[in-house]
């Protein structure tokens, strides 16, 4: 990188662990999916942004799936 350029930062991010009482499960195309992950980033104009994260409830192969997070002060 020369002198000149600039660096851009275009989020910054933290993941934080659903505590186990506060865990619960959506479901994403008939599969039901345990939310255990928080990711919360702040965007390039000052907002926050946060996306729940799960697994498959059954196991298996499944993707570790984004889910709108609930309005809950707990949360």
């Amino acid at each position: 990188m020369s002198g000149d350029e600039e660096v851009v930062v275009s989020a910054l991010a933290i993941n934080v662990t659903i505590p186990e009482a506060l865990r619960w499960t959506d479901v994403r195309r008939g599969q039901t999916f345990r939310l255990d992950t928080l990711n919360v980033r702040m965007l390039p104009d000052g907002h926050l942004a946060a996306k729940a994260y799960g697994r498959p409830v059954e196991g298996g192969r499944g993707a570790y799936v984004s889910f709108t997070v609930p309005d809950r002060p707990e949360l």
